[in-house]
């Protein structure tokens, strides 16, 4: 899961973001990406304490449907910025 996610963000980072400001869109990214990880881990492990385990695999689907919803949402401002 990790690393087409990762290919995916570096890609789409390298085609949106200014060749002088590359390191710097990549240092965001791969924080987001660790940042939704860590938040994903944390939400999980709550989920787990409270409801059990089997309850806990809402939280992954619920993440995957958020990023869909956002991917969704922000597809033509990138395929904009993309053909700029």
């Amino acid at each position: 899961m990790i690393a087409p996610t990762l290919i995916t963000a570096m890609t789409l980072c390298q085609r949106l973001v200014p060749a002088a400001q590359l390191n710097e869109g990549m240092t965001i990214v791969v924080t987001g990406m660790l940042v939704g990880v860590g938040v994903g881990a944390g939400l999980g492990g709550q989920v787990i304490e409270s409801a059990g385990a089997h309850r806990a695999f809402a939280v992954p689907i619920a993440a995957a449907g958020l990023a869909f919803v956002v991917a969704l949402r922000g597809r033509r401002r990138l395929v904009g910025a993309e053909t700029r």
